[in-house]
């Protein structure tokens, strides 16, 4: 019935609204001081995308007590008014009593939101292809290639403009040793949501600056791979 439900949802105008959280999160990506604000409008995209049988969560985000402000910030620039929207359409669907299912993810849209700072959308396929969790076929070579991009990227702005620096490579080597002897192997999930830490406390620390500094700007300059990455993280690492 999920599945049914989301083709229903995407065919009376979720797949316009998706679009349109992914176009707003696009521009405010290109202006690179926007980028934080990009991520919650990709996650807002990915749960109207398909809402039926996903799940809203809190997550440990390395932004801890700044979401506050953060989310007071967005609830003033345009949050409150989604979720009052979403609040809307929910009610009135509410009302045709046939429309309860879909007044319901409209709901979770507005919990959303509202202050979508420090919580991570997961979502589930019904019927998932093979096709689809294929697109990564091998996670241990999409997993490496991440890595390398964002340890150059980071370099690159911080330490050698041409070439990995000593630490930079020895890091870069360190995560493809710990990938290679990755105990998931080819179904590995991504790092970041991985339950094991398999790094040692000094490799991790650096690993964490390379990625919260890296990361959002992924976006920018590897975007492709970006958002396989974004939706690999979303999708498949929440299989059930």
């Amino acid at each position: 019935m999920r599945f049914i439900g989301n083709i229903l949802w995407l065919l009376l105008g979720g797949f316009e609204a998706a679009i349109g959280y992914f176009s707003g999160s696009l521009a405010l990506a290109i202006t690179i001081v926007g980028i934080p604000v990009a991520l919650q409008t990709f996650k807002l995209g990915l749960l109207c995308l398909w809402p039926f049988g996903a799940r809203v969560e809190s997550t440990d985000s390395p932004i801890g007590c700044i979401r506050i402000p953060l989310n007071i910030l967005w609830m003033v620039f345009g949050g409150l008014w989604a979720w009052l929207m979403h609040i809307l359409f929910g009610l009135l669907l509410a009302i045709t009593i046939i429309g309860l299912p879909f007044a319901k993810q409209h709901f979770k849209m507005a919990g959303l939101v509202l202050a979508p700072f420090g919580k991570d959308v997961i979502l589930k396929f019904c019927y998932p292809s093979a096709s689809f969790y294929s697109m990564a076929s091998d996670r241990i070579a999409h997993e490496k290639r991440v890595v390398e991009l964002m340890i150059r990227l980071y370099c690159r702005h911080h330490h050698s403009p041409h070439s990995l620096c000593p630490e930079c490579l020895s890091l870069l080597q360190y995560a493809h040793r710990r990938l290679d002897r990755c105990r998931f192997g080819p179904s590995k999930g991504t790092c970041r949501k991985c339950p094991v830490h398999c790094y040692s406390p000094s490799m991790a620390h650096r690993m964490r600056d390379v990625m919260r500094w890296s990361g959002p700007r992924m976006l920018i300059h590897h975007p492709l791979i970006a958002i396989q990455h974004l939706i690999q993280e979303h999708f498949v690492n929440n299989r059930k």
